[in-house]
């Protein structure tokens, strides 16, 4: 086939298992077509080719996709396709020999799309008023998932049986092929099937088919604006209905829904109660129930939810699901971090709550507008978090510590979710403890070199004599006055800054008896953003060198035992992130300036005004309901993958802060050695 010659020596993947992808294959003998990828089936073969999910799928595995689909559904598919095949650094080319990257990706923003961003919920009420009937669609409509595809409960349930010690190969593809062999079944039919298809035995299927239920319900949320919608139509006198293609009968949905404050309904049609789905009969059945009125079918889908009611006499309107309004969104680069589960349980948690509004883009033009400080905090600080706190369970894991230090004042939230999601398990107990960069230079002046370190850190006199006027404060330090550059400045009074560093470094070392520390025994020091500084005073203190954990190691040459999530010498840059990151993580009391004889802190003054420190609290408790959810739906062990949070914190500047979140921009971090002022949101 000469349009694909190019492609002799590559690996293929065929989308598709209908008559065009038939004939794409048989047009390809003798080319290396690795497998073929469809949206319903999930395992077998296809025309002698197996079939593959995109789970299946890894990097450098195939190098190009060819869709065996007809031109018109070109647009839908790579639109559904393409942040994944991005990712895994797959072509898409249609089955007519073109480019598909070149004719759809270079398109902003779909003339559909600006269509969109126009509608509003006054507009639809307003629309509801002149119908005398109105149903809704269920899923992405009314609800929603914490999850980012239907499909991802089944991978929940699969990983979830595994800590059962139930075993089903292939859990996930199997579901879904007991799924598709049934028109409109409930999910007992299903998983009658799958006892069959992966011999589970009658104990383990009941299990598996009520922990479905329980992942489904428990990864459920309303879509509150939608809700709102439907009880306006209730209230004025509609009559209102919900209609869904789901496996989950009315007798089990409905208990979900009352739970959520859907009430008021007149009927829930669910295709597994009647055998019949929306593409088979079930809107002549709602349309005969209703009489011959006016009537309104509001949905995401735009095959079910649009086109198919109009063949029954229903006018339409059509709404977006959350993960549509991200691909048109200018976060739609959150798209590429679609790859394992654990990745789309931890985005599907953010737009939950980002994108649960359908009219989150009203007049925005795609730029998603974060109005609340809980939001903001899931968004760009929550997967920081997670991605921490995981390497810091793998860490602890395998090697046995005394305890962990959970370095002031960065470490605050940090400690607080490592008690409530990981102690019990790791029994490793977690001190808080107070270190600043100020007080780990000021006690470890020992010697002259450490005193032309300093130099180092403030590199005039007028910078030095601050700091050293604020630290020792039974000395007068005018270095700035005195003759000579900075090191024989430094070398002058050498002598006097030792003996008072010791006297700071024996009030350190009180500090920490207080808090019960064995300088002889291994700690594990947890910071955020370092490069060593704390942990290199510390190992100067204590007798056993520490281990240190951050999350990303700023360039360093110290010779410090660390393990970094991310570390700027690979090249990982997250100095735009850090002073926002920091901003939050941080505790209500100021940074410590040094210790008393008694070994009690003495704090710097305290900056932040009462509004920053009551929004601090808010994020941080959105970060800790935030890792607990994660938690609670796959298990906070499951890693994302270390690019998540990097391509998350790239758009902080992609979005429109408003409301609670307006001050951000303006918000200063102030740097606890330098004092210096710089912006949080660049």
């Amino acid at each position: 086939m000469n349009k694909f010659q190019q492609f002799k020596e590559k690996k293929i993947l065929i989308y598709g298992t209908g008559k065009v992808a038939a004939r794409l294959i048989e047009s390809l003998s003798g080319f290396h077509i690795i497998g073929v990828i469809d949206r319903v089936y999930a395992e077998g073969d296809f025309a002698g080719i197996p079939i593959l999910t995109w789970d299946d799928i890894k990097r450098n595995m195939a190098d190009v996709i060819i869709l065996g689909a007809l031109k018109a559904n070109y647009q839908s598919i790579f639109d559904r396709i393409q942040y994944r095949c991005i990712a895994l650094g797959i072509d898409i080319y249609g089955e007519n020999g073109r480019n598909l990257m070149k004719d759809y990706q270079m398109k902003y923003m779909e003339s559909s799309h600006m269509r969109y961003f126009q509608k509003n919920g006054d507009e639809l009420k307003g629309i509801i008023d002149s119908y005398d009937a109105v149903s809704f669609d269920l899923f992405d409509t009314l609800i929603m998932r914490k999850v980012l595809e239907p499909t991802d409960i089944f991978a929940i349930v699969e990983e979830k049986l595994k800590c059962k010690k139930i075993q089903v190969a292939d859990f996930k593809k199997k579901r879904r092929t007991a799924e598709i062999q049934f028109h409109n079944p409930k999910i007992s039919q299903i998983y009658d099937r799958l006892k069959e298809l992966t011999k589970m035995n009658e104990e383990e299927k009941m299990i598996a088919m009520e922990m479905e239920i329980q992942c489904e319900k428990q990864c459920l949320v309303p879509r509150v604006a939608m809700v709102e919608i439907m009880n306006y139509a209730i209230e004025n006198g509609k009559k209102v209905n919900i209609i869904s293609d789901m496996y989950l009968p009315a007798s089990v949905l409905e208990p979900f829904l009352k739970k959520m404050g859907i009430e008021g309904y007149q009927k829930l049609y669910v295709s597994c109660d009647y055998g019949v789905g929306k593409g088979s009969g079930i809107f002549k059945i709602y349309r005969r129930d209703v009489g011959d009125v006016k009537c309104l079918h509001i949905g995401d889908n735009i095959n079910s939810d649009v086109m198919i009611p109009q063949k029954y006499g229903i006018d339409t309107y059509e709404i977006k699901s959350a993960i549509d309004m991200l691909k048109m969104s200018s976060l739609r680069r959150l798209l590429f971090c679609s790859g394992k589960i654990n990745n789309h349980v931890a985005l599907g948690l953010v737009l939950a709550e980002l994108l649960n509004d359908p009219f989150a883009l009203y007049k925005t033009a795609g730029f998603v507008p974060i109005k609340q400080q809980q939001v903001l905090a899931k968004l760009f600080i929550a997967p920081s978090v997670l991605i921490y706190m995981q390497t810091l369970a793998q860490i602890i894991n395998a090697k046995k510590y005394e305890a962990i230090l959970f370095t002031a004042r960065d470490g605050y939230l940090l400690k607080k979710i490592y008690e409530t999601q990981l102690a019990d398990k790791y029994h490793t107990p977690a001190v808080y403890f107070l270190a600043s960069r100020k007080l780990s230079l000021a006690s470890t002046i020992v010697s002259v070199q450490a005193v032309l370190g300093l130099c180092k850190w403030f590199q005039t006199k007028e910078k030095l004599s601050r700091f050293l006027k604020e630290m020792f404060t039974e000395s007068e330090f005018f270095l700035y006055e005195a003759e000579g550059n900075l090191e024989e400045t430094l070398i002058s009074v050498s002598d006097k800054l030792i003996y008072y560093s010791d006297a700071i470094r024996k009030n350190y070392k009180k500090y920490a008896d207080n808090l019960h520390i064995d300088w002889s025994k291994k700690y594990l020091l947890c910071d955020l953003n370092s490069s060593g500084t704390v942990q290199n005073a510390l190992n100067e203190i204590f007798s056993t060198d520490l281990d240190g954990l951050y999350l990303c190691r700023k360039g360093s040459s110290r010779k410090i035992n660390v393990v970094s999530v991310y570390d700027e010498r690979d090249g990982v840059d997250f100095t735009h992130a850090v002073d926002l990151l920091e901003t939050i993580l941080t505790s209500n009391d100021p940074s410590v300036k040094t210790m008393d004889e008694e070994g009690n802190p003495i704090y710097t003054e305290e900056k932040r005004t009462k509004s920053e420190l009551i929004m601090v609290q808010t994020a941080q408790n959105a970060i800790m309901e935030y890792v607990q959810q994660y938690d609670e739906i796959i298990g906070i062990e499951k890693n994302i993958d270390s690019y998540f949070p990097e391509i998350v914190l790239g758009l902080i500047d992609s979005v429109k802060y408003e409301g609670e979140t307006e001050f951000l921009e303006r918000l200063q971090h102030m740097d606890d050695l330098n004092q210096i002022s710089t912006a949080v949101l660049k």
